[in-house]
């Protein structure tokens, strides 16, 4: 099953104006930035400048790692995503927990 042609190219000229840095700006999570130092299809600069956008990102880069790290750092990246969403997990039990006295 093969996408036509005609599909890709119009999906290439969607990207080339797809601009979501203003959007970026007003996120107010936690977010964790992942990207291989190879990876030519997002590359290390936009993925950096997001790190700068965001008020609350981490970014990690994964030395020789390309675009697919789901595949290629498989064990790192869930490492990296569960203690995110541990810590998360951590700070929000913190601020509804009754105070003690």
């Amino acid at each position: 099953l093969a996408t036509p042609r005609s599909t890709r190219a119009g999906a290439f000229a969607m990207l080339a104006d797809f601009d979501l840095r203003g959007a970026a700006r007003a996120i107010e999570v936690p977010v964790v930035i992942a990207v291989g130092t190879h990876d030519q299809t997002t590359p290390i600069d936009h993925s950096r400048e997001l790190d700068e956008l965001i008020d609350q990102a981490e970014l990690h880069i994964f030395p020789g790692a390309g675009h697919m790290l789901l595949w290629e750092r498989t064990g790192e990246l869930a490492a990296l995503i569960g203690r995110g969403t541990t810590e998360h997990a951590r700070a929000d039990d913190a601020a509804t927990a009754p105070a003690s006295n």
